[in-house]
């Protein structure tokens, strides 16, 4: 079970992590993977019904806050299965919009 420590460190590694090439070049995998990993806990703590006040509270940068606004755009499924199926689409959404350069 996800908690909010939890999600404190997951976005304090993805914030501390920044793109170092250029904006035409994708950034670094690493980074993309701790986007996933922020975006996955995010979309977690929604599913359990979480506050976005807290949320909003721990995140440390505006990228991190759209995710959270995002993340809460996304009804609560009544099943785990589903639940787990909203947070892999909502990290993969996310990755995929990392190595766009879009994130």
């Amino acid at each position: 079970m996800i908690d909010l420590i939890t999600a404190t460190a997951i976005f304090a590694a993805a914030s501390s992590i920044a793109p170092t090439t250029p904006q035409d070049y994708a950034p670094p995998i690493e980074y993309c993977m701790k986007v996933y990993e922020a975006a996955q806990v995010t979309m977690e703590l929604r599913q359990m019904g979480d506050s976005r006040y807290e949320l909003l509270k721990i995140a440390p940068n505006d990228s991190l806050k759209i995710m959270v606004n995002d993340a809460y755009k996304v009804r609560i499924f009544d099943y785990e299965y589903l639940r787990k199926k909203a947070a892999d689409a909502f990290a993969d959404e996310y990755f995929n919009r990392c190595l766009d350069g879009d994130f």
